[in-house]
């Protein structure tokens, strides 16, 4: 029969410290991750908006009021994601 080592059993401070580390690593991994999507969706708005203005900019005054316009019926029409695909909506 093999011995049992005190610290692997669990309640042992040992198992309890390893439990920690590994909570904590799950954190910071997760931190870590919505800091890096929050700066990727950020980045997407700003050249979304960068897009509309330079199309705005090549056009007249009457052309960007019907853009946005046009912009809000569309946003309205397929939902959040621009996106026709139905799983979406």
């Amino acid at each position: 029969m093999k011995k049992r080592i005190a610290g692997n059993k669990p309640g042992t401070n040992a198992y309890e410290a390893m439990l920690g580390r590994v909570v904590q690593l799950i954190d910071e991994s997760r931190r870590v991750s919505a800091r890096a999507v929050n700066a990727v969706i950020t980045a997407t708005y700003w050249l979304v908006g960068w897009h509309i203005v330079e199309f705005e900019q090549r056009a007249d005054g009457r052309r960007g009021a019907t853009l946005r316009i046009r912009w809000c019926e569309t946003v309205e029409n397929r939902g959040r994601f621009l996106d026709d695909t139905p799983e979406y909506h």
